[in-house]
């Protein structure tokens, strides 16, 4: 299957597209000379997405691994080494590993998705599901990102209804009223 990198490079227009109308053009045409490095693949991801950092909002970094970590899955599950990519940009992007599980777990079904989507376990108390739905709620609320680009709302609308999803797929499992 064709590599996160081999689908960028197709998709660089699209791409190119996205970063424009949702960054706006400087940060676009930044995050675009980022992308071009990482296809060019001279560059160490880690240093790029460590510059990336500097000038993007959390909330747009957090977008943008949603992005790629949607590109990546395309064509069905990820490949250990896409995986393994898009970790070391979501570190690089400072990025907490329990938010970047987060985001991984909103592209898969089930219950342990859900909780993997919450960022608790399967041990957690029936009030620490609620705490951690609210704590994330507020974080991703869509309204914080409304400053930016159409594309990326939507994203943060997605994100928002994976959340409440998987929030009520565990409210269901355990009988929460």
């Amino acid at each position: 299957s064709p590599s996160i990198f081999t689908i960028l490079k197709s998709e660089l227009s699209y791409v190119k597209g996205f970063l424009m109308q949702n960054f706006g053009p400087d940060a676009g045409k930044e995050a675009l000379l980022y992308l071009r490095d990482l296809l060019n693949k001279d560059v160490e991801v880690s240093q790029v997405c460590t510059q990336v950092r500097s000038y993007m909002a959390y909330e747009a970094r957090v977008q943008l691994l949603h992005y790629l970590t949607g590109i990546a899955r395309v064509d069905g599950a990820f490949t250990v080494s896409e995986l393994s990519v898009l970790k070391q940009i979501a570190f690089a992007l400072g990025i907490s590993s329990n938010e970047t599980e987060s985001l991984f777990a909103m592209f898969d079904n089930g219950l342990d998705a859900a909780y993997k989507v919450l960022e608790i376990t399967r041990e957690a108390t029936d009030d620490q599901v609620k705490k951690a739905y609210r704590k994330l709620a507020v974080k991703h609320h869509p309204d914080k990102v409304s400053h930016l680009g159409p594309d990326v709302q939507k994203a943060a609308e997605e994100r928002f209804k994976k959340l409440s999803e998987a929030y009520d797929a565990i409210r269901k499992e355990r009988n929460m009223n």
